[in-house]
């Protein structure tokens, strides 16, 4: 197979996460996120006035990896708009 080199396309190894928070195996939270272990840090602590984040009581995660940020915050809203966990409050108006 002959590849011309300048019709290649760089692709970002970015990825994005769709992630949902737990508590006593209740779905608690879903979000998106670029960086998985900064929100994890974000939601465990108190009321951080650097990144407008609540204090979230939660005993486990599972994280979605995706390539389009676009998609993943397509789900998000569209997973929070069918389960309502408890600390997604506001998010209903903007779920399409």
């Amino acid at each position: 197979m002959n590849i011309d080199k300048h019709k290649l396309k760089k692709l970002d190894n970015i990825n994005y996460y769709l992630y949902f928070l737990f508590n006593k195996n209740k779905l608690v939270y879903i979000g998106q996120t670029n960086n998985i272990n900064k929100r994890l840090i974000d939601h465990q602590r108190k009321d951080n006035l650097y990144t407008s984040t609540n204090k979230k009581i939660f005993d486990r995660y599972y994280a979605i990896t995706s390539k389009s940020d676009k998609i993943t915050k397509k789900w998000e809203k569209i997973l929070i708009k069918k389960l309502k966990p408890k600390y997604n409050i506001g998010h209903d108006k903007d779920a399409k």
